[in-house]
């Protein structure tokens, strides 16, 4: 003990937590107070010495950096346009602009707030909006520190459970909005002394939040994108790079905003105006982290699962572009079959009626029917009772074309469906059968070789239903992803790579080419500033990019990601040095930890009661990630 009394004088071992210590111990390992004490009562049992601190002095350090005066908990009332109401509980704090002050000041006396020549002097704020599960959430990030991405460095603006849109946001975040668009600077202490910073206010988010937010009318629409005019939906193998991309700007927003006619507003929201005045459009980020999963999920990945769905559907029946598409197709040819079956069917079980009735006809044992309407025919299949039953044919009358009688359609031999068909067509020349020399036993041989015919038919039907049912089964197993080629696929994905499995077509190169060169830009979406030699790597891998996609997706279409890709990301990133510093994965990242916060507080029933929690958690650990 004399050793350790001594090393700890001499400060070289350390026994005891301090309180901020173990603050940060607990809220790091996601503690319950329940769990803390009996960490505690543990180091008890097994004879160690405890290292943390009370319980109670752990409440006071979260009293501090998590206090209630920081944000406030409403339940608002909305209504849907249904008319039904629902409670939607809003987390927001109170004084954006004070809280803020407080996170900068805390990075500066730490030394942790950076300033580069793209920067300059001057602080880079990031408002990013996502909804992720229930809730949408509201954040800003401050770009001039070395991590902006990590979800706990965010700071939370606030939370709410209703549909992500611009009147949702003004109508729970009003206060917020107002107060970012009034934040122009902070005043901070420095070693020199006191400073004033100005904000430079950027957007970030998906593409979804910045449509929003920015008053466009979203992705789907003909001129889907929100730097330029330049229309959409253009096959690859007719686009050209930077032809047509003329800028919006802001005040050809306002102005296509307050424009009378549909045509002339391009895409832009009637009435609409930016939420966030004191971002320009050209700081409006390109969402690299949606744009990467984006256009490879559709040119990379998507084309070598179809590779292996060519490669294992071995059911005859066409893949369309959609699984969708491709269900239906195969299902209207299995329910053409199962009809053609059932006709068939039908077909055969009406012919042997009319067979028994002309054999009884040739026995001289009809059993009359009493019908009165019967025709000229020698053979009038009404006038036997047992026909009558039948629902197959009714007793419609047709002109014989030759004697101009009047004849049963059914009595003129239309016995299948499609000569059935045939009857009251304009045009068609019907014959009875006397006029075509068949009467009493010819007619009969007649319906005894349309029954063998039918029957012939009817096997062929049930082998080809049988067939296309069986053929249906492995198109879906295809479509799920349950193939032996795409199972081997996925296996080498865990791996290494997936070309060697896949059939070497002409195109496999240029696939390939395409996803390296996603990779190499993805490597420099980093969060820092980029060396004009990084900068030049960047666009050469985007050249890269459209290069391959032209050899092997031409006649794909140019999605709004995609788009972006090649036309606007790299304008962003020479203007500003980068684009991974304002990447949209710290608000992704928060998504999963407020998931995590509201399964820990699952137990409190009264939602505003466990939302101060989970608000008041994230505070907390916005705190710990700044000064660690």
């Amino acid at each position: 003990m004399d050793v350790i009394r001594y090393l700890r004088k001499r400060a070289v071992i350390k026994q005891n937590m301090t309180s901020f210590e173990g603050f940060k111990f607990f809220q790091s390992l996601n503690l319950s107070r329940g769990h803390f004490s009996l960490t505690k009562s543990l180091f008890r049992e097994f004879g160690i010495s405890d290292p943390t601190p009370s319980r109670s002095q752990i409440e006071s350090i979260e009293g501090l950096y998590g206090d209630d005066d920081y944000f406030e908990v409403i339940t608002v009332t909305s209504t849907d346009f249904n008319g039904n109401s629902r409670e939607v509980t809003v987390s927001r704090l109170k004084n954006v602009q004070s809280y803020v002050q407080l996170r900068i000041q805390e990075l500066a006396y730490r030394g942790k707030l950076l300033f580069d020549e793209e920067s300059g002097p001057r602080i880079w704020l990031t408002i990013f909006g996502d909804k992720g599960g229930d809730e949408f959430k509201l954040a800003v990030s401050i770009a001039n520190v070395e991590t902006p991405n990590s979800a706990h460095h965010l700071v939370p603006l606030g939370i709410f459970n209703d549909d992500e849109n611009a009147e949702n946001l003004t109508k729970y975040l009003g206060p917020i909005i107002d107060e970012l668009n009034a934040m122009s600077e902070v005043e901070i202490e420095l070693a020199n002394g006191s400073s004033k910073i100005p904000i430079v206010q950027f957007l970030g988010g998906d593409m979804k939040f910045q449509y929003e937010v920015l008053g466009h009318e979203g992705g789907g629409s003909l001129r889907s994108c929100s730097y330029c005019y330049k229309q959409g939906k253009s096959l690859i193998e007719e686009y050209e790079r930077g032809v047509g991309c003329v800028k919006r700007s802001e005040a050809s927003y306002e102005q296509d905003a307050h424009s009378e006619s549909k045509k002339n507003r391009n895409n832009v929201k009637p009435n609409s105006t930016f939420l966030f005045k004191r971002v320009t459009l050209d700081r409006v980020v390109p969402a690299s982290l949606h744009i990467m999963m984006g256009v490879v999920q559709k040119y990379g990945i998507c084309y070598c699962l179809n590779s292996t769905r060519q490669t294992d559907n071995d059911s005859g029946l066409p893949i369309l572009n959609t699984d969708l598409k491709t269900e239906r197709a195969a299902k209207a040819r299995l329910l053409e079959a199962e009809n053609e079956l059932n006709t068939v069917e039908t077909d055969l079980l009406a012919l042997k009626n009319i067979q028994q009735v002309l054999e009884r006809f040739e026995e001289r044992a009809v059993i009359d029917s009493g019908f009165e309407d019967i025709c000229e025919a020698k053979y009038c299949l009404f006038k036997d009772k047992q026909f009558l039953k039948q629902k197959r044919y009714d007793s419609r009358f047709e002109k014989c074309g030759e004697c101009y009688e009047q004849y049963h359609a059914v009595c003129m031999g239309l016995w299948d469906t499609f000569s059935w068909e045939l009857a009251g067509n304009v045009g068609e020349v019907l014959r009875c059968h006397r006029c075509a020399g068949k009467t009493g036993q010819k007619v009969l041989k007649m319906a005894v070789k349309k029954r063998e015919c039918l029957e012939k038919e009817l096997t062929v039907a049930v082998r080809k239903r049988s067939e296309l049912e069986c053929n249906y089964e492995c198109l879906m197993d295809v479509v799920k992803g349950k193939g032996a080629t795409r199972k081997r696929l996925e296996a080498c994905w865990k791996k290494q790579g997936a070309d060697m499995i896949l059939e070497q077509t002409p195109d496999i190169p240029y696939v390939k080419g395409f996803l390296e060169s996603f990779g190499h830009y993805q490597q420099l979406c980093v969060a820092r500033t980029l060396t004009d030699e990084e900068r030049t790597r960047m666009d050469d891998a985007i050249k890269s990019i459209w290069k391959n996609l032209l050899m092997y997706a031409g006649k794909e279409t140019v999605t709004p990601k995609l788009h972006i890709l090649l036309e606007h990301v790299m304008e962003f990133v020479w203007q500003h040095g980068t684009i991974g510093k304002m990447s949209e994965q710290g608000i992704e990242s928060l998504h999963k930890h407020i998931n995590f916060l509201k399964v820990r507080f699952r137990s409190i029933p009264k939602a505003p009661k466990r939302w101060r929690l989970i608000f008041k958690a994230l505070l907390q650990r916005n705190h710990i990630s700044d000064v660690s």
